[in-house]
């Protein structure tokens, strides 16, 4: 991964291995999309998202091991110039679970169910409304 790559680069952070993987593979045909990482693990999605600086990172906060709110604001808490967005990706929407998401400093919130094309579009409108202009991937600056 070139740092001059103008893709906008996003960590997938879900605890079903299969719907990760699947999603990992589908963004990464995306030619907006560069897919630097995609973990279960809370501490492995922490490593990933300090060595690699993505943009965005799509968390799914529903989880069996009740982390989710955990890694948001772990991640909300990362310093300005490091912090990415966070995006919640869920697999149905109740009210609960976003407000507990916000609260604990998410930024958006899409569901799964939407195609990749979508997914690629508010995933690069999230980085425009959350970033400072100065962290924007070059894909945006076009």
């Amino acid at each position: 991964m070139s740092p001059n790559d103008p893709r906008l680069k996003l960590v997938l952070v879900d605890d079903h291995e299969l719907a990760r993987a699947a999603l990992a593979k589908r963004l990464r045909e995306h030619p907006q999309i560069l897919v630097t990482g995609h973990t279960s693990d809370a501490l492995e999605a922490h490593e990933i998202i300090m060595a690699q600086r993505p943009h965005v990172v799509l968390v799914d906060t529903v989880r069996e091991d009740a982390q989710g709110s955990h890694i948001v604001s772990s991640l909300a808490a990362l310093p300005r110039g490091v912090r990415p967005v966070v995006v919640v990706h869920l697999s149905y929407y109740q009210p609960e679970h976003w407000v507990l998401a916000k609260a604990a400093g998410a930024d958006d919130l899409i569901l799964k169910q939407i195609g990749v094309e979508i997914l690629a579009t508010k995933l690069l409108q999230a980085a425009q409304r959350a970033l400072a202009p100065e962290r924007w991937p070059q894909i945006l600056h076009a």
